[in-house]
């Protein structure tokens, strides 16, 4: 079973807190969580530029509690092995850097990470970009 990733690109606080999120999670909800033979996990934690110094390539997610700095870290919560067990089907997650210097180079940074990470783990995750892509996505309907 792959994880579907969706992508929703904020660039500020007021973004976080707006509908683009709000909408995919009230879309897929309203629409398929109740016939869906899995759940969808709205926080994927995978501090990747910390703990991988952003080589999302070089980083085999399947092996992720098991490697100390992974494994110890209180910013780690996603352990790929438990959320196929808990047929996690989904997992929206967003890329924002609104306390940095250069929030749109840094976000832009964070898509590629996780673009490359989704390519290195083809058979983990898929990418999709919209609503519409985790409805297609069969293990959900």
């Amino acid at each position: 079973m792959k994880l579907t990733i969706i992508l929703v690109l904020l660039f500020t606080v007021v973004q976080i807190l707006s509908s683009p999120a709000r909408l995919v999670e009230r879309v897929v909800i309203d629409t398929y969580l109740n016939k869906a033979r899995a759940v969808l996990d709205f926080k994927l934690i995978l501090p990747l530029r910390e703990y991988a110094r952003n080589q999302a390539g070089d980083l085999n997610v399947n092996e992720l509690p098991t490697l100390e700095s992974w494994a110890s870290s209180p910013s780690s919560h996603t352990d790929i092995n438990r959320i196929r067990q808990g047929k996690v089907g989904a997992q929206p997650t967003w890329v924002a850097q609104p306390n940095t210097r250069t929030p749109v180079s840094k976000t832009r940074e964070q898509i590629d990470v996780i673009d490359r990470m989704v390519d290195a783990n083809p058979t983990t995750f898929e990418f999709v970009t919209s609503a519409q892509g985790i409805c297609d996505n069969p293990v959900l309907t």
